[in-house]
C-alpha cells in the first residue's frame, strides 16, 4: 500500500484479513511517528447495509524504500489528488513484476500522468471507503462493498481481471466503467463542487441536510458543467453521476437527510473531516482547467474567494 492514510489502511485491513500479506510504504521520517499499529473505530458495510463496527489495533508492516527488485504482487496507489504526481514519480523505476492499481482521484489525463510507468501493468478503480484520524490517531470511517473499476474503451486485461478477482474475494464487488477517464473526471469535477462548500459548512453532512448549502452545490456544479463539456466528456453517458445536480433542492435535501438520519455508516462518513488539501485542490483544478478553456464559472470563483477569507 502506497502510503498510510485512510483508504490504503482501510483496503490494506480487508486485504490482510482475506489472508493476503501486506506492508505500508511511508517516508522515512513518519515510520517512527507512526509505530506498528493502528487504532481502529469504522465500520464494515460490505456484509449489511447497515455495517459492524469494528474496533481494534490493526498491526502493520512498514517500510520506508520500495525495492527495485521486489517481490510484490500488486502496488496500491490510493493517495489525495494533489500527491499523485509525486507518488507516480517515486514508482518510475520500482514496479518491477507487480500490477499498480491506483485508487485515487486524477483531473489530467490518467494515462498521460502515468507514461512513466508500465502501462501493460497497471489497472484503474475507485475506492469505497473513507474516513480520518482523530486527534487521538484513532481512523474512524466506513467500507462499503461496492468499488469502481474501468479501462479506457478496451477489456480487461489479465492482470487486471486478476485485480478483480483479487477484491471480490477479500468481500467486495464492483461496477464497470469502460470510460474510465470520463468518468473519473466527473468523480473529480463533483468533489469540487462539494467539498469547498463542505470545508465551508464545517462537513459534508451540514451540506446535504442544508438547502441553503445544497444549493450552493448545485451552482458550482452548474459551472462545472461547460467545463467538462469543453474537455469532450458525454454527460448523457453519465446520468446517475449527475443526478443530484438535475434535482432541485426542496426534493434532495429531505431524501439525503433521511437516508443520512436511518444509516450509521452514511452518518460516520459524512461527518468525517474534510481534508482540506484535496478540497482547495479540486476547485483549483477545475478553475485553472476552466480559465484555460475559456468557461466562465463565477460560482466557483465566488467558492474560492471564500476559502480564502475562511
Amino acid at each position: 500500500m502506497f502510503g498510510r492514510g485512510s483508504v490504503a489502511t482501510f483496503y490494506g485491513w480487508a486485504l490482510e484479513r482475506a489472508g493476503h500479506s501486506v506492508e505500508f510504504y511511508v517516508r522515512p521520517e513518519r515510520l517512527a511517528v507512526y509505530g506498528s499499529s493502528i487504532s481502529l473505530e469504522f465500520y464494515d458495510a460490505r456484509a449489511r447495509p447497515s455495517g459492524t463496527l469494528v474496533s481494534e489495533r490493526f498491526h502493520v508492516r512498514l517500510r520506508a524504500d520500495i525495492p527495485r527488485d521486489h517481490d510484490y504482487d500488486v502496488i496500491v496507489v490510493s493517495v489525495q489528488s494533489h500527491q499523485f504526481e509525486k507518488a507516480v514519480a517515486e514508482l518510475d523505476g520500482c514496479v518491477s513484476g507487480a500490477t499498480v492499481l491506483v485508487l485515487s482521484n486524477v483531473w489530467v489525463d490518467p494515462e498521460q500522468a502515468t507514461a512513466h510507468l508500465p502501462h501493460d501493468r497497471l489497472a484503474w478503480g475507485f475506492p469505497s471507503a473513507g474516513g480520518g484520524f482523530d486527534s487521538n490517531g484513532v481512523l474512524h470511517g466506513v467500507v462499503f462493498k461496492k468499488m469502481q473499476f474501468g479501462t479506457f474503451g478496451t477489456d480487461p486485461t489479465a492482470r487486471e481481471l486478476e485485480i478483480r478477482e483479487l477484491f471480490r474475494s477479500s468481500g467486495f464487488s464492483f461496477r464497470e466503467q469502460r470510460d474510465y477517464r470520463e468518468w473519473l473526471w466527473v468523480h473529480f469535477a463533483n468533489n469540487a463542487a462539494l467539498l469547498p462548500q463542505a470545508l465551508l459548512a464545517g462537513s459534508i453532512r451540514q451540506v446535504v441536510t442544508s438547502k441553503a448549502h445544497w444549493r450552493r452545490v448545485l451552482e458550482n456544479m452548474q459551472d462545472i458543467e461547460p467545463v467538462l463539456i469543453a474537455r469532450g466528456v458525454d454527460l448523457s453517458a453519465h446520468r446517475s453521476s449527475q443526478l443530484p445536480a438535475r434535482l432541485p433542492a426542496w426534493l434532495t435535501v429531505p431524501v439525503m437527510g433521511l437516508a443520512v438520519r436511518l444509516s450509521r455508516p452514511l452518518r460516520v462518513m459524512t461527518d468525517a473531516n474534510v481534508n482540506e488539501q484535496e478540497a482547495r485542490g479540486c476547485l483549483n483544478g477545475v478553475l485553472e482547467e476552466a480559465h484555460r478553456l475559456g468557461v466562465r464559472v463565477p460560482h466557483l470563483e465566488e467558492a474560492h474567494r471564500q476559502l480564502q477569507l475562511d
